[in-house]
């Protein structure tokens, strides 16, 4: 028994310990990943999918507070332990790329997109059903596809994505998979990168926290959604920011941003970090992000006129799921014969009046407090989001893995286990939507509404101010303060 370095006593860790224990985690992960590889089509197997999924879940997060508690208190170097996490990440991908997709109908249209782009036909010009793509029609996904009357959602840098990986595998989703799964490395090295150089050191918690959850693991290798390319253009513009490369950090945030298009509500958190920080940059940004914005938008509205934002529009209206705040407002609204616009109108005004709360009380002057307010941005909208699908919440895991384990990101890590109850009452009659949603987000309201009351708590000590990459900023010392409070 010894003093560790928090004022408390705990025990030394050796390296071998360390090891033990986090392969003895990763390999009960890949035991619960090939048996969810044999139930074959998940949907049809709903409850014993989540189960085994919640079972994951537990062991990842084992695995964070147990690395969390190790990385405090350990002083060897630590590349052996990276090097496990990474490999069980590759292992627990190539174990789910077989899978499946039969949770979402999402890859069909990745795969139809792709086939037609690499066929020499515009993509946002038709409709699946138009009589003028019969010849492309004698695929086997296509009578199940379930938006064959809708125009395609996905921005250009996406349709980039779908024609590289039907060159790849051609009607198999698996060249998407594959893709994505090797998107998912490259991002957990940015994200080991950006740790070491706002933090110091190999921060394997945070890395561990993106490239062992399972939502991540299932959604991407497993059900091939695109998050990761988003991820990777977030990442590279951050990483481009924190060593004051403005020009090329808003290029790639505009890459990211016409992957998919959730990455524009970052938008404000970038101008208010750059304005924060003294303002450098902050007109390089904004010309670069509105020059390649044209660039890489103006071909679509010359060749198909407003089909894509009429479409991004329709969806935003007609499609609902799985969603909190915006179901209990538009059932009670429902009821007064209001209609749904209605509905949308006051939750996504309180969207953006927190939005615009949030960014006049924080001061924004580094990347952890960028990803600080990030989660928080990206977590208001879900919680007014009429459709939560269980993929968004990858849209904030990159940010909580920057950010660590505080207060702000636990609500956000629970829910990134808990959506995947929404997927029993979606495939079975048996289950209660109701009793569901309730476990799925009373918890997450109540951690939600503890992080506001503690943030904002006078007692808790302020953090030790630090030279940031940013010049001219300040960064928090996350280890003083665990020292200090």
């Amino acid at each position: 028994m010894s003093t560790d370095r928090s004022g408390g006593f705990g025990l030394h860790i050796s390296e071998r310990a360390c090891l033990a224990i986090l392969t003895f985690l990763g390999l009960a992960q890949v035991g619960v990943y090939s048996r969810i590889l044999l139930l074959d089509d998940l949907g049809l197997r709903i409850g014993e999918y989540v189960a085994l999924f919640l079972l994951c879940f537990i062991l990842y997060m084992l695995s964070v507070v147990i690395v969390a508690r190790l990385h405090a208190r350990s002083t060897f170097p630590r590349s052996r332990l990276l090097f496990t996490v990474l490999l069980f990440s590759v292992v627990f991908r190539i174990i789910m790329i077989p899978l499946k997709p039969g949770l979402t109908h999402d890859f069909m249209r990745f795969l139809w997109d792709g086939r037609l782009l690499t066929n020499g036909v515009n993509p946002y010009l038709y409709r699946p059903d138009a009589p003028e793509l019969d010849a492309f029609k004698n695929v086997p996904y296509f009578a199940d596809y379930e938006f064959k009357h809708t125009f395609t959602v996905y921005p250009p840098v996406a349709q980039l994505l779908f024609a590289g990986t039907y060159i790849l595998a051609g009607d198999n989703p698996v060249g998407t998979k594959i893709t994505v799964s090797v998107i998912d490395v490259v991002n957990t090295l940015l994200i080991a990168i950006l740790l070491k150089e706002v933090k110091g050191g190999t921060q394997l918690p945070g890395i561990l926290m993106y490239a062992w959850s399972p939502l991540l693991v299932v959604e991407s290798a497993g059900n091939a959604h695109m998050e990761p390319l988003v991820t990777l253009f977030i990442l590279l513009s951050l990483h481009s920011l924190q060593r004051n490369r403005f020009r090329l950090s808003s290029l790639n945030f505009s890459l990211a941003c016409w992957s998919k298009l959730y990455p524009i509500l970052l938008l404000p958190v970038y101008l208010k970090l750059l304005k924060d920080s003294g303002g450098r940059g902050l007109k390089d940004f904004t010309l670069v992000f509105l020059s390649s914005s044209a660039l890489i938008l103006a071909p679509v509205f010359i060749s198909s006129g407003w089909n894509l934002l009429s479409q991004v529009f329709w969806y935003s209206q007609n499609i609902t799921y799985n969603g909190s705040a915006f179901t209990l407002l538009d059932a009670v609204l429902g009821s007064w014969n209001t209609g749904r616009l209605l509905a949308s109108i006051l939750v996504y005004s309180a969207f953006l009046a927190s939005l615009i709360g949030v960014l006049r009380m924080r001061r924004l002057r580094s990347l952890l407090d960028f990803s600080h307010v990030s989660i928080m941005v990206y977590g208001a909208f879900l919680l007014f989001a009429s459709s939560v699908f269980q993929w968004y919440l990858l849209w904030i895991l990159p940010f909580i893995a920057i950010r660590g384990l505080y207060m702000v990101s636990i609500p956000w890590l629970y829910l990134s286990g808990a959506v995947v109850l929404a997927y029993l009452p979606q495939f079975s009659l048996s289950y209660d939507p109701v009793a569901f949603r309730l476990i799925e987000y009373a918890p997450l309201y109540l951690l939600v509404s503890l992080s506001i009351l503690i943030e904002e708590n006078p007692l808790v000590k302020p953090y030790r101010l630090k030279s940031s990459g940013l010049k001219g900023s300040v960064d928090w010392d996350e280890d003083h303060c665990r020292q200090e409070t």
